[in-house]
């Protein structure tokens, strides 16, 4: 009773870390919750948290400060698997446009595409695993209006 106990405590620990050192871009705030024998993303300890350093590095080039997580799903390279997305938390200024046929002014804002994304592999009170993802709901051109104004509220802080 006590292992299951760990292994659950220890679970909730990493999927925290792991969203932590995603949102700061920074792979050693996980490092020492990792073991040695730890197998992220098919990959060993060292080789996963140099993946992802490598990502971190890339969005560290564009200069925009902490990420915010995402909860969405994937919808090509992990099939209705949650996912998670890390987007630039930014105050971008508010665009225009002209609507077509009313000729109405109506605030927009384009449709924001993550840094980079995991789909969630594993996830239960015992396990938790990722995997890159190049699929998720982000990276879509489309989604729900609905969907695409709840993302903005929570990038741009305007629900905070």
């Amino acid at each position: 009773m006590q292992r299951v106990r760990q292994q659950q405590e220890r679970a909730e620990l990493l999927r925290e870390k792991f969203i932590e050192a995603c949102e700061n871009l920074n792979a050693r705030i996980i490092e020492p919750h990792l073991e040695e024998e730890d197998v992220f993303m098919g990959l060993d300890k060292y080789r996963f948290l140099a993946f992802i350093q490598k990502h971190f590095e890339q969005a560290k080039k564009a200069n925009r400060g902490k990420l915010v997580m995402v909860k969405k799903y994937c919808g090509a390279c992990h099939p209705n698997n949650s996912t998670m997305e890390f987007y630039f938390r930014t105050k971008e200024p508010i665009d225009y446009k002209i609507m077509p046929y009313s000729k109405e002014l109506v605030e927009y804002r384009k449709h924001p595409k993550p840094v980079f994304a995991f789909a969630i592999i594993k996830d239960t009170p015992e396990q938790f695993d990722v995997d890159f993802c190049q699929g998720s709901w982000g990276f879509q051109a489309g989604g729900r209006f609905k969907d695409r104004y709840e993302l903005r509220l929570k990038i741009y802080g305007e629900a905070d």
